[in-house]
């Protein structure tokens, strides 16, 4: 069986509108959680902190209540890397914005946060950088949308020089 340029062109077409219909729109436009944005709103606050001795668990309740936001301490990651939601934590801290604040009281224990689902979860490294990296489906679905994208435009170009040249 033999195929022309002309039913390679339309193969092509097809699967990249299965890919766009099916896949593209589903993460497009998947609607941002509105606690997230408020979330992000408040890392952005100018905040003081004194704490001295004060339990990590408490710290962050704290920072939570102050700036009216969820924050979910991820205790079992948190076990994981050898920190536990007692350890005490000193920082005094004035005029910093709240995400510069956590970045500096997490850093010593080596832990971090996300913006996830909703809430600011304070995680081990390791594990935040699982919650920010995109899924395999995802980065698959933008491969293959790239390659019929080239593969139909070097099929157009065939098509317009046989077209041009036959005439």
């Amino acid at each position: 069986m033999r195929f022309t340029i002309r039913d390679l062109l339309w193969l092509t077409v097809a699967v990249a509108a299965f890919c766009t219909g099916t896949q593209l729109g589903r993460y497009l436009e998947q609607p941002a959680d509105p606690r997230e944005a408020s979330i992000r709103a408040a890392l952005d606050q100018k905040t003081d902190i004194e704490f001295v001795e004060t339990p990590l668990k408490d710290a962050i309740d704290f920072l939570a209540e102050k700036h009216e936001i969820p924050i979910v301490l991820n205790a079992k990651n948190l076990e994981e890397a050898g920190v536990n939601i007692d350890t005490p934590v000193t920082k005094r801290l004035k005029g910093l914005t709240l995400r510069s604040t956590l970045n500096l009281l997490l850093d010593e224990l080596e832990l971090t946060y996300a913006v996830q689902n909703g809430v600011l979860m304070i995680t081990a490294e390791a594990e935040a950088q699982k919650l920010k990296s995109k899924p395999f489906s995802q980065i698959a679905m933008w491969l293959a949308v790239a390659v019929a994208v080239i593969w139909g435009a070097f099929l157009c170009g065939r098509v317009w020089r046989r077209a041009k040249n036959s005439n």
